[in-house]
């Protein structure tokens, strides 16, 4: 991405978030919100005599925007009234809210609950819907202060056009999912919290997520964060590469490879603080890292706007493996006039450790010396089986990449 364009998004963002929490800590948010708006025209309107017009079947959408953003302004001042900026402003922007319902006035059960039915719905250029995401999410605080996060979706069949990496367009199968999320009360010395999601398709494919985490603070110097992840995905749909061939018309002369994998990954990211003095600090971070992903049913993406495919060997032409070199052959239509290809085996299996420590010392103030370790492990395999035990030994075993840095800092004038 070109640089002026990455300045101008970063731009963007960062003038939408500013002007949100003029709005929020605004005594009149209305009033405020009105300026902001009025403004922003003033600053636009000139560019309407160097860009061209628009279609004249166009204007109806232009004038339904138009009153929807009024509304949606509208609204956000009402939330930012009722809600804390952090609450609002990213269900605001992740999420488009049809209904929402807060409550804040404690009662025997919640201290605060705040519901959201929503539809998300995105286009591409071509007019094909690519997103459409329907929901429910719910946040509620207990009376004891623990915080409770339950959300479902609903996501029927959309256009993907990026399936086939740049050919003709595919499916997403419907799409189901929940996730869940816990937290202890955030005043303890000791706070726990799991995430947890789940999402399945029409197709048989499905993904989950768990995300347990704890932070201990045995004493006020110390905090400890600890946060294992686990993914498991069975994918029916994964992309592996594209060959050029005339007789494939149905493709418009390409044939698309792609296979089921079964994939999974297992991390464990920990954090520790340890304040020895005011002017004296460590910092210590690591995360192992365990990957694999299995391939199996090499297939061919058989026709455009569909979830369909032909699996070599079953339902289309032949596959066979070289257990010498690791490669696929494909005869695509067995003795027909399909000219063969070839292809290497994806599994993977990979293990990786990424740690530092950081000690910090302001020897004078203003000014600190900083010790700095870090340590890298990485190895893979060609094997998509997981093995906790295997792997894990590997990684320990794996030769490590060690760094050391010193750094000082000198304030002038202290």
């Amino acid at each position: 991405m070109p640089i002026e364009v990455t300045l101008a998004v970063l731009g963007a963002a960062l003038a939408h978030a500013t002007w949100n929490a003029m709005i929020k800590s605004s005594r009149d948010a209305l009033l405020d919100m009105t300026t902001v708006t009025l403004a922003a025209g003033i600053v636009a309107a000139p560019l309407l005599f160097f860009a061209p017009q628009p279609a004249r079947a166009s204007w109806p959408y232009i004038a339904a925007s138009c009153v929807l953003h009024i509304g949606y302004y509208v609204a956000v001042v009402g939330a930012y009234r009722a809600g804390d900026l952090s609450h609002g402003y990213p269900i605001m922007r992740g999420v488009a809210p049809l209904i929402g319902y807060v409550e804040t006035q404690p009662g025997k059960v919640f201290r605060f609950r705040e519901s959201y039915l929503f539809w998300n719905p995105t286009w591409n250029y071509d007019g094909d819907m690519t997103f459409n995401g329907v929901g429910a999410l719910t946040f509620l605080q207990t009376k004891n202060f623990w915080g409770i996060f339950a959300r479902l979706d609903w996501r029927p069949p959309v256009i993907d056009d990026r399936l086939t990496r740049g050919g003709p367009v595919g499916v997403v199968p419907t799409q189901l999912g929940w996730g869940f999320e816990l937290n202890s009360d955030s005043r303890k010395q000791h706070t726990f919290g799991v995430f947890i999601n789940r999402f399945t398709n029409g197709g048989g494919g499905w993904s989950q997520f768990v995300g347990p985490r704890a932070t201990l603070k045995p004493s006020p110097a110390i905090r400890v964060q600890l946060s294992p992840t686990f993914f498991k995905a069975h994918r029916l749909a994964q992309y592996v590469t594209t060959q050029a061939d005339v007789n494939a018309a149905d493709t418009y002369g390409a044939r698309y490879v792609f296979a089921t994998i079964d994939q999974n990954e297992l991390s464990m990211q920990t954090r520790v603080d340890w304040t020895f003095t005011p002017r004296l600090s460590l910092q210590v971070f690591a995360q192992p890292l365990i990957a694999s992903g299995d391939f199996k049913d090499y297939k061919e993406f058989n026709r455009p706007r569909s979830f369909d495919f032909d699996i070599y060997g079953k339902e289309k032409g032949t596959i066979t493996r070289d257990d010498a070199t690791g490669r696929y052959t494909v005869d695509p239509d067995g003795t027909g006039g399909a000219p063969a290809f070839s292809f290497a085996d994806r599994d993977f299996n990979q293990r990786s450790l990424r740690g530092n420590a950081v000690l910090r010392w302001e020897y004078r103030p203003g000014s600190a010396l900083f010790l700095v370790w870090q340590q890298s492990r990485f190895g893979s395999i060609g094997d998509g089986e997981f093995d906790f035990n295997r792997d894990f030994d590997a990684l320990i075993n794996t030769q490590p990449q060690n760094v050391f840095v010193i750094k000082a800092t000198w304030w002038i004038g202290r």
